[in-house]
């Protein structure tokens, strides 16, 4: 008896394996029965947004990614412009955050997690801080001017002279922080120099983007509990958003590698 129940229940896992390799034969990562892409999840967990990335690239830049069956954490990622329009302009309304994503999105308080008349409020501000006029191009090219003159074609030449090889990530990083300080607060803190210093308010914006990551791809009780506990990466988004509240124009916050 024993035996015909073991038979059995084999004969069961090979049929959904089974299923599940029919009905994923074509696809770029492994939708598993019960624990869903979550392997793929972990095995990509350093590197979470590079994988994203190659997912919608790989997809047709829209790709669902399917969490465990005990756990509501299935969820769309798209890149494709026309759903981006259609989410985020024409049928706006359809699209309501509610309660869960506004506690996963807390940290992004504003027109992110904001929702009907709040959002239109919120969206005509931000769209009249970016409209065209003539004294904004000129302001906005003067100052950058400013930064590439001053500092990124420096740093090139500088590195060039020297034959020496460079991140131009790292490069890029500390020129766009120099250049948003300049144009937002009216202070360059130059942080873009030969040295690449560690600027650690970017850093923290990092453990922001990363725990972001983390609530949708882990189990909502998992996170919470780190959020409890303060462990993990929720005690790393703690810190970075208290640099983050403390953070001043005036403040360069550096450090040596």
């Amino acid at each position: 008896m024993a035996f015909d129940m073991l038979v059995a229940l084999l004969l069961i896992v090979s049929f959904l394996f089974l299923g599940h390799w029919y009905r994923n034969r074509n696809s770029t990562v492994g939708n598993w029965p019960v624990v869903g892409m979550l392997p793929a999840l972990a095995s990509n967990a350093d590197r979470m947004l590079d994988f994203f990335t190659d997912m919608l690239k790989s997809n047709g830049g829209t790709f669902k990614i399917q969490g465990p069956w005990f756990a509501s954490s299935d969820f769309l990622l798209t890149a494709h412009p026309m759903n981006i329009n259609h989410i985020f302009c024409k049928n706006h309304g359809n699209y309501e955050k509610g309660p869960e994503l506004r506690q996963i999105l807390e940290t992004y308080e504003g027109i992110i997690t904001s929702d009907s008349d709040m959002w239109k409020r919120q969206k005509k501000a931000l769209l009249s801080f970016f409209k065209y006029n003539k004294k904004s191009a000129a302001y906005m090219d003067r100052i950058l001017l400013q930064v590439l003159q001053g500092s990124l074609i420096p740093v090139l030449e500088h590195f060039q002279t020297l034959g020496t090889e460079v991140d131009l990530e790292d490069v890029l990083g500390l020129f766009n922080y120099d250049y948003m300080c300049l144009l937002g607060f009216g202070v360059n803190p130059k942080t873009l120099s030969a040295e690449l210093p560690v600027v650690e308010i970017t850093e923290a914006l990092g453990h922001r983007d990363d725990a972001l990551v983390h609530t949708k791809t882990v189990p909502p009780m998992i996170w919470k509990l780190q959020k409890w506990l303060q462990i993990g990466k929720e005690k790393k988004l703690r810190r970075g958003l208290e640099m983050v509240d403390d953070f001043a124009p005036h403040t360069h916050f550096i450090k040596t590698r």
